[in-house]
């Protein structure tokens, strides 16, 4: 129980690599740059990286002990083309206190908490920076509800036209705490309903995306499941 490895059994009933759910889109761009935001034990990164080894992959996580056992699957995989970044995202650059010992379920806070640890928090414009990205092909971010905290920086990348492909999980806020987001996003896209445990996909329509993310927020305290989907920019010919 405290390895945070684990089987799963899908809605067909047969285990799939998330990486794979990621890969029927990301093997349509072209495949310089996948960042994976949440990235946990490397699953989806690790899958990516050997099916791309020319694909520069930048893993991050927050939690240290996901990192420690992320760097233990990378070295067992024996791929060299992931940078895995031990850090916090959020809209500055400082601090923030993140648990420890929740496996695939850490939270993060300005202020100190019971078994909290220190782990630096940084924008994604200054990652990306650090890493010399211009272009990103994939973006995936799965951080635990945190995703407002980015709005500012991920509505200057879409309006910029610097990302091809954003993956976003959609739990715990409120909808008005996404709503700059889902605005920008879906004005010059298409739009996927998406599970990372299948390769099925479906188009929807900004209505739909809406009321099934308003849904999701709803229940969220009774079965504890995200919405995840999937933005496509539209390049006009």
């Amino acid at each position: 129980s405290n390895t945070y490895r684990y089987f799963k059994i899908t809605d067909e009933f047969e285990y799939k690599n998330q990486g794979k759910g990621y890969e029927q889109f990301f093997k349509n761009t072209k495949k310089n740059v996948f960042v994976d935001l949440g990235s946990n034990i490397g699953e989806i990164s690790i899958y990516i990286a050997k099916n791309f080894p020319n694909t520069k992959v930048i893993s991050v996580e927050g939690s240290p002990n996901c990192v420690k056992i992320q760097d233990e699957n990378i070295k067992i995989n024996k791929v060299e083309n992931i940078i895995l970044e031990n850090k916090i995202l959020n809209n500055k650059n400082s601090f923030e206190y993140i648990s420890n010992h929740w496996g695939t379920e850490n939270v993060s806070s300005k202020n100190y908490f019971e078994n909290s640890e220190k782990i630096e928090s940084i924008t994604i414009l200054k990652l990306f920076q650090k890493h010399k990205v211009e272009f990103i092909d994939f973006l995936k971010i799965d951080i635990e509800g945190a995703i407002p905290n980015l709005t500012e920086d991920l509505i200057y990348l879409w309006k910029n036209k610097k990302i091809k492909y954003c993956a976003m999980s959609f739990e715990k806020n409120s909808f008005e705490s996404y709503k700059k987001i889902i605005d920008v996003f879906t004005d010059s896209s298409n739009i996927y309903e998406f599970k990372p445990n299948s390769t099925k996909k479906k188009n929807i329509n900004k209505l739909e995306l809406e009321q099934k993310i308003k849904d999701t927020l709803f229940e969220y305290q009774k079965n504890n499941l995200a919405y995840e989907a999937l933005f496509e920019l539209k390049v006009k010919d």
